[in-house]
């Protein structure tokens, strides 16, 4: 209906007298507008967001993604604390094999692939062992790179892994490299040269 039409009926005086006889003789009760005027006095008059309310709300989101992005970061230096300890113990390998078959084969507890899609130049394979990052199962490959000593860490990425690579840094006097491929995540670790 276009705005500047009349509804059917609205102009129509046999309606409108029949309903001004209807309701000329229907009354509320003095008691009953009473009760509605009580009622109309108690409601508390509606108020508005006052605008100081949005700046703490605003504030609140930052905080709480700020919260969130610490959060990571401390995750992160937990992993890289984790990694860079692993390293540093320099643990007896459980497997020695020159190869990722060979070791694929005896660390049978480990059901993803361990070997990088990217070749990593000049590697020598020298063993590996079982290791954890974060409580996820993970395998710990012992490298020659180079005549430098090397451990390289391969587990089944989680959201929270997800979240950190790429990203390289040092810690403890530990390079570390984190990386994704597929649903594997690696961390290479090695020894600042001095």
């Amino acid at each position: 209906m276009a705005h500047d039409e009349v509804p059917a009926g609205a102009d129509d005086p046999a309606m409108d007298g029949a309903l001004q006889r209807h309701y000329a003789g229907e009354r509320l009760s003095d008691d009953r507008v009473e009760l509605i005027l009580a009622e109309g006095r108690q409601v508390a008059p509606r108020r508005s967001w006052p605008v100081w309310m949005s700046g703490v709300a605003a504030m609140l989101m930052l905080g709480f993604g700020g919260l969130q992005m610490q959060e990571r970061a401390s995750f992160r230096g937990a992993v890289f604390a984790e990694v860079a300890m692993n390293h540093q113990k320099n643990l007896q390998a459980e497997v020695v094999a020159t190869s990722f078959d060979k070791i694929s084969q005896q660390l049978d507890r480990v059901e993803f692939d361990l070997e990088p899609l990217t070749p990593m130049a000049d590697a020598e394979l020298t063993g590996a062992r079982y290791c954890s990052i974060q409580g996820n199962l993970a395998a710990l490959l012992k490298l020659q790179i180079n005549g430098r000593r090397h451990t390289l860490y391969v587990t089944p990425t989680t959201a929270d892994l997800e979240s950190l690579a790429p990203h390289a840094d040092v810690h403890d006097g530990v390079e570390i490299r984190m990386w994704q491929e597929g649903e594997r995540f690696f961390a290479l670790a090695a020894e600042i040269d001095g």
